[in-house]
């Protein structure tokens, strides 16, 4: 039987249309409506939904509480769900609950109207979400996504000097980082603490195996950081993350092990989370997002040069007042090995990072806190200080393997 996920609009005659023809096809459908804020209105409508289609699953999530620390009031949300960037983030959370549950159809109910709200290049600007849907998932997942209600889709207006530009326009002095409290993302932010006026550090709480000890770094860093210069620590905890699954990551009982890299691979996340730090850069002015993503990132899909350059062009597709660049900073760096050598130059303390992926409650994180030293994470980073030709300071359950060659 042929498997569907549909992302519901909320707008009857268009869900029906798309549903029934499914349900006469005799497919499985699972469904997903995405909103900003809770409403009875949408609970009613789900479940009327539910009583006409034989939907498999049928799932609303709410994006409030990605988006508490910009918006204070309803009227804010309001705005935010008009925002062009919207769609983009709405799609990125639908497409990976569709990993998740590992159904490859995905049916998109955007219509014309949306589109021109969103951009005047749509058929390019869908084209790129269906490759870096297809470039930043999972291998061998290969997701085919359609638009049933965009056949007659206008021709996209002439590229213009703004929206063909690579998004170097003049610089403001601020920069957003999409932090963890990782070694690499703590490079990064010491990198561009040179680089920048003001540092904003977004730290994405999702219910990750090691968010505690991770929090512990994170304001251990932050504070460090903030005797050096400007740095706004922004905090979002959400749910969705758990809600849509797929991973080992989120599971505090699973244990990591060396090669469990497709376990704890989480679905489209890093998608998903550059759209929510985009999001925060309009709010807070920025035009630079930074992650710690770099050239030993070899095995996560969306961690690549060429995804960030499709995501780019992409957003770069979208109305606005204000161009947003993704700044790879660790790019420039290179590997692992020379993180940490970069690193010692710039004064990070590599005994307040985490990398490891394996759970460590609330009570045992702090100073002490011990990495498993047995999952992928531990030993890639144990071996890059081995073949800086350093100790690395951190703490181990079971010493991870020697090792200083490649």
């Amino acid at each position: 039987m042929k498997k569907y996920f549909v992302l519901l609009s909320g707008d009857y005659e268009r869900d029906c249309l798309v549903l029934s023809g499914l349900q006469k096809e005799e497919c499985q459908t699972d469904a997903l409506m995405i909103k900003i804020c809770p409403q009875k209105s949408h609970e009613a409508y789900m479940n009327r939904i539910k009583g006409e289609f034989s939907v498999h699953s049928l799932d609303i999530y709410y994006m409030a509480e990605l988006f508490e620390n910009i918006c204070g009031d309803e009227e804010a949300y309001g705005k935010l769900e008009d925002s062009p960037h919207y769609l983009f983030t709405s799609a990125s959370i639908a497409i990976a609950r569709a990993e998740a549950l590992k159904i490859k159809h995905i049916v998109f109910l955007f219509t014309a109207e949306d589109m021109k709200k969103v951009t005047d290049h749509p058929k390019r600007y869908l084209a790129l979400l269906k490759k870096i849907a297809e470039i930043g998932t999972s291998e061998g997942y290969m997701p085919e996504i359609a638009f049933p209600l965009l056949k007659d889709i206008e021709k996209d207006k002439r590229m213009n000097q703004k929206t063909g530009s690579d998004g170097g326009e003049k610089r403001n002095d601020k920069v957003l980082l999409l932090y963890s409290g990782g070694l690499d993302c703590t490079v990064a932010a010491y990198a561009l603490q040179k680089k920048y006026k003001k540092l904003y550090m977004l730290n994405m709480q999702y219910g990750q195996s090691g968010r505690y000890q991770e929090g512990y770094c994170r304001d251990e860093n932050v504070k460090a950081l903030r005797k050096n210069g400007e740095v706004e620590n922004i905090i979002v905890e959400t749910s969705i993350m758990t809600r849509i699954g797929g991973t080992a990551l989120l599971d505090d009982g699973r244990i990591i092990g060396e090669s469990n890299a497709a376990e704890e691979y989480v679905p489209f996340r890093n998608t998903i989370f550059l759209n929510i730090a985009f999001m925060h850069a309009q709010y807070f002015k920025i035009n630079t997002i930074s992650t710690g993503t770099h050239k030993d990132d070899i095995h996560a899909p969306d961690c690549q040069m060429d995804y960030y350059e499709v995501f780019q062009q992409l957003v770069l597709l979208e109305r606005g007042p204000s161009q947003i660049k993704l700044y790879p900073v660790l790019f420039e760096i290179g590997g692992k090995r020379e993180l940490i050598e970069e690193g010692l130059r710039l004064g990070v303390d590599f005994g307040k990072t985490w990398s490891c992926h394996n759970y460590v409650s609330e009570s045992c994180c702090g100073p002490d806190a011990k990495a498993c030293g047995i999952c992928g994470n531990c030993q890639s980073r144990h071996r890059a200080f081995g073949q800086a030709g350093l100790t690395d300071p951190l703490l181990y359950e079971v010493e991870p393997a020697a090792g200083n060659g490649q």
